[in-house]
């Protein structure tokens, strides 16, 4: 699926795609775009179609998101001095 999304973006496919569908070697802009589309629309078929794989995906998103407190003050409670390992004796 990666790859298909990818491939959908990439300008080499959408002017293959668009030399194919226009049946010449020397597609318009307007055909290039055309072609991009019905890549892109190919590419993310198995999203649109599937409910349950992007529950899935948001899902796992979720899972590894981080909140990050910028409202909140931290305060040091102590400090701890060690000597490095790698001083000399």
């Amino acid at each position: 699926m990666t790859e298909e999304l990818l491939g959908a973006l990439d300008p080499d496919r959408q002017l293959e795609a668009a030399q194919a569908i226009a049946g010449t070697s020397d597609p318009t802009d307007v055909d290039v775009a055309d072609a991009a589309r019905v890549l892109i629309d190919a590419a993310v078929l198995p999203l649109a179609t599937n409910p349950e794989l992007r529950t899935a995906i948001l899902e796992l998103r979720h899972s590894y998101d981080q909140i990050i407190d910028d409202a909140s003050t931290d305060s040091v409670l102590a400090a701890v001095t060690r000597p490095s390992k790698l001083a000399g004796p």
